[in-house]
């Protein structure tokens, strides 16, 4: 995972403050790459519940490994989370200009309170 991956990844999830489920993860970073022009980040290839990317992923393994995301069982989904840690980290934003956060920020704003299914 580059630099940029990483910041906006921890952008992201500093905004949503949680999110259900990869699944959701997955479709959100892909509405980014289809929405916001300078967020082509992963690449996408088609699957069982729609756009998915390995580098995605793994870039999400291994920020849970790193303590920046955290993982927690709810009902029947899991729940993502930004950590303390995370926090700190995110708040130095070097590869993510202003134009990019605030288009990032108005997609969690539209997409905040869905849940897995919606």
């Amino acid at each position: 995972m580059n630099e940029k991956q990483r910041e906006v990844i921890l952008f992201t999830f500093k905004c949503m403050n949680y999110i259900y489920g990869k699944t959701f993860i997955q479709k959100l970073f892909y509405v980014f790459k289809r929405q916001i022009e300078g967020l082509d980040l992963f690449e996408y290839y088609p699957y069982n519940y729609g756009p998915f990317s390995k580098e995605l992923n793994q870039a999400i393994n291994d920020l849970i490994e790193e303590g920046m995301i955290e993982e927690k069982r709810s009902g029947d989904y899991f729940l993502y989370g930004i950590t303390e840690k995370g926090l700190k980290t995110s708040s130095t934003q070097k590869n993510l200009n202003d134009k990019e956060q605030k288009a990032v920020k108005q997609v969690c704003e539209h997409v905040k309170n869905f849940k897995p299914r919606d």
